[in-house]
């Protein structure tokens, strides 16, 4: 007989308290053979300031995809140049989603560091084996919010000011009450939809050129993955920016568009807007989830390679099977590469 609703509240409740005021005894690992097993515990990573949402830690510590596991140093693969990014920012598969956020800002500052202008962060928000579409669309947009909220934040340190561009005008109204304790940043939005934008018409439309001040340092563009008119204003907003200004794209599934989601028969402007310029984007964090019984994982931490891992028949743990310095499509990791490594 399944437990009562109230015996189940009540648990989680307990368990709630319990890695709330002592995450790391919760925390349990073990490392056999270069894989990494993690407690419970080890996903409560959420910052002090992201506790006022009320959103995500339980979410998270209690999403079933988030019971993971992830290699460390001795997973194969590799060479001198990851050896150096695994020292910089840690080694291996992301454990939690404080990896994520730590690991995607400090490469992004290396990035921008280096003078790359079109830098790309994406990762799944409902779990870490998880895929775009597996939760409800308004609960993954409010979760992408939360997690740029904390890119923001560790950004801060840069002293640069930060013009944020939400999805549309409601998001960006809905957002700025939330962002109001984050430094150095201007909300701003892409789109304002309506039955004319989706035919290109916009008599309300105010140039993105008119809306950059001159002292706006870096744009970062939060989810624009809704609407195709969205990534179309990046393209508008990149090729108005007379100053060249570094773009920073999170969580926009850029891939749908790389991989063709979009028929350029019903999306001739999206196909057109886009073309030639995805390529010129370069990912900071990226971590791609493929699902079955072959599944596995594309993850990249900037300036490391592309490793490929492999999930085991539960889903409880990954090891790194592969990796190269480019980046390759979805398609030939779910049906080249993976195979290729089947047990």
């Amino acid at each position: 007989m399944a437990p009562s609703p109230l015996i189940v509240h009540v648990v989680r409740v307990a368990l709630t308290l319990v890695l709330t005021l002592s995450p790391a005894a919760a925390t349990a690992t073990t490392v056999r053979r270069g894989v990494t097993r993690i407690g419970i515990g080890g996903f409560a990573g959420i910052s002090g300031r992201s506790r006022q949402w009320g959103v995500s830690e339980n979410f998270h510590r209690f999403g079933k995809n988030n019971f993971y596991s992830s290699p460390w140093n001795g997973a194969p693969g590799g060479g001198q140049r990851r050896c150096e990014a695994q020292a910089l920012f840690g080694a291996g598969f992301p454990r939690s989603y404080n990896d994520i956020i730590r690991r995607a800002s400090q490469s992004t500052k290396q990035m921008l560091q280096d003078g790359k202008r079109f830098i790309e962060i994406e990762f799944p928000v409902t779990g870490l084996a998880a895929v775009s579409g597996d939760g409800e669309g308004a609960g993954e947009m409010t979760l992408s919010a939360q997690y740029t909220r904390e890119i923001l934040i560790a950004l801060e340190s840069q002293n640069k000011i930060i013009r944020v561009f939400f999805p549309d005008e409601q998001e960006a109204k809905r957002q700025k009450k939330r962002f109001g304790d984050v430094n150095n940043i201007r909300i701003d939005f892409l789109t304002r939809p309506s039955a004319l934008s989706d035919l290109g018409l916009d008599p309300f439309k105010v140039e993105m050129k008119d809306r950059i001040q001159e002292d706006d340092e870096i744009f970062l563009i939060a989810y624009p993955s809704f609407n195709p008119n969205e990534m179309i204003a990046v393209r508008e907003l990149s090729d108005q920016d007379t100053e060249s200004r570094p773009i920073i794209v999170v969580n926009g599934e850029l891939d749908r568009i790389r991989s063709g989601y979009y028929p350029p028969f019903f999306y001739p402007r999206l196909t057109s807007a886009m073309k030639g310029f995805l390529e010129y984007f370069d990912q900071a964090l990226y971590l791609h989830n493929f699902k079955g019984s072959g599944g596995g994982a594309l993850y990249r931490n900037y300036p490391g390679e592309f490793e490929i891992y492999r999930r085991d028949g539960l889903g409880t743990s990954v090891k790194q099977v592969y990796s190269q310095s480019t980046m390759p499509t979805l398609k030939e990791v779910s049906l080249e590469i993976l195979p290729r490594y089947a047990n």
